[in-house]
């Protein structure tokens, strides 16, 4: 028993290091300002929505000349297997939380592609 206790030590002993290296690599940023502005997409479905990001606040374009106007809460930053993943969090003006991800490069210039949606692509507008 006592020696079976010492293999469990020494083999959480042996992988803390390289769980903690593959841990999350998350990380709290501000708003890239390559991400600031408007994003719009050529998809049928989604003709009048766009979405606009400043440092503070998101606005989503939610069709017929109606948006709805968030504070932003925070911007996290992370790397996986698609790329490079935004999430913006932020809440309304009851308190409620939400939270949008998407990948961007901004070495490239981007475009915007929400986790959920990969096929769909947001591109900057260049002028309103």
């Amino acid at each position: 028993m006592r020696r079976n206790k010492h293999i469990i030590i020494a083999a959480l002993l042996a992988t803390a290091p390289w769980a903690w290296a593959c841990g999350p690599s998350v990380t709290e940023v501000p708003m890239p300002p390559a991400l600031i502005g408007r994003w719009t997409t050529t998809n049928p479905a989604y003709a009048d929505r766009y979405f606009e990001l400043s440092a503070n606040t998101i606005v989503l374009g939610t069709g017929a000349r109606t948006r709805e106007r968030y504070s932003v809460s925070r911007v996290l930053h992370d790397q996986d297997d698609e790329g490079v993943l935004y999430t913006v969090e932020y809440t309304d003006s009851l308190g409620g939380d939400y939270a949008m991800s998407f990948y961007f490069d901004a070495a490239r210039g981007g475009p915007v592609r929400f986790k959920n949606q990969l096929q769909i692509t947001w591109r900057k507008a260049t002028s309103r």
